[in-house]
C-alpha cells in the first residue's frame, strides 16, 4: 500500500483523512466502545481494499485532490505476511466497561461485536523501493535485521534497530475528528518497540504537520521533491 505522490499539493504518505472533521455516528449509551490495535491477518485483505475505496470516495466528495494508490490483494497479503499492517478495532462492550482504551482489555468487558475502523501500514525505510528518499538525512542502522520469537501476537517481530517508513494511515471517515488517529498511531509506535519511524507530508499541509507533532514526531526539515517540498519527520 505504498503512496505514490503526484506533483501537486497532496498529503504523503497517504493519510486517508478528510480535510475537516466528520461527525461520528452516535452509539447507544448501553454499549460503551473500546478500541484495540492488532496486526492484520490474511482475512483482512479484502476489507483493506474496501477501506481504501471508501476513504478515496470520501476524499473526492470533500473536494480533496489527494489520490490514494490502489492496492491489489497480492500486495496487501505480502505486506500482511511481513507484519507491516496494523488495524484499529472498535469493540462494543457491556455497560460494565466505563471507559475506552487502546491496546488494553478489561476483564469486566463482555464484547458483543467488533468492527475494523482503520489501518496503518509501516514498512522498512527503503528509498530504492519508493519508501523515503536518500536525500533525507536519515540514519539507517547498518546491522542486519533479525527476527525473534515474541509471545505478543500484536507485536511486530522484527529487530528493534530497524528504521521504518509510514506508508499509509487510513481511518473510516465516520470515525474521524475525535482523536482516534493520533491514539492509533501512538499505539503502533509502541508496538513497534524501539527504533525510528520516518514520516513525511507536503510541506504546506499544516494540518498533517501538526498531527505528526502531536504524536511526538520531530521535524527533520523540508526537502524538494518534483514541483513541491515535503516536510520530513522522525520519531524514536
Amino acid at each position: 500500500m505504498e503512496a505514490k505522490p503526484k506533483p501537486q499539493p497532496l498529503s504523503k504518505p497517504e493519510s486517508g483523512f478528510m480535510d475537516s472533521p466528520q461527525p461520528a455516528p452516535s452509539s447507544p449509551a448501553t454499549t460503551p466502545t473500546q478500541h484495540q490495535v492488532r496486526l492484520a491477518n490474511p482475512s483482512d485483505a479484502q476489507w483493506l481494499i474496501d477501506l481504501t475505496n471508501h476513504v478515496q470516495s470520501a476524499l473526492t466528495s470533500s473536494g480533496s485532490l489527494q489520490e490514494l494508490t490502489p492496492s491489489t490483494l497480492e500486495t496487501i497479503l505480502a505486506a500482511i505476511a511481513k507484519q507491516e499492517i496494523y488495524l484499529l478495532i472498535s469493540t462494543l462492550s457491556s455497560p460494565s466497561l466505563n471507559h475506552a482504551s487502546l491496546t488494553s482489555s478489561s476483564s469486566e468487558c463482555n464484547p458483543v461485536s467488533e468492527s475494523r475502523i482503520g489501518s496503518v501500514t509501516i514498512s522498512p525505510f527503503s528509498p530504492i523501493d519508493g519508501r523515503g528518499s536518500s536525500a533525507w538525512p536519515i540514519s539507517i542502522p547498518s546491522s542486519k535485521t533479525t527476527e525473534h520469537a515474541n509471545p505478543n501476537p500484536n507485536h511486530n517481530t522484527h529487530s528493534h534497530s530497524k528504521t521504518w517508513y509510514l506508508t499509509s494511515l487510513m481511518l473510516n471517515p465516520s470515525h474521524q475528528g475525535h482523536g482516534l488517529g493520533k491514539r492509533f498511531l501512538r499505539d503502533v509506535f509502541q508496538l513497534l518497540g524501539t527504533g525510528m519511524v520516518v514520516l513525511d507530508c507536503w510541506a504546506g499541509n499544516e494540518k498533517l504537520r501538526s498531527f505528526y507533532e502531536d504524536v511526538g514526531c520531530t521535524l527533520v526539515g523540508a526537502f524538494p521533491e518534483r514541483e513541491y517540498e515535503v516536510a520530513v519527520f522522525e520519531v524514536e
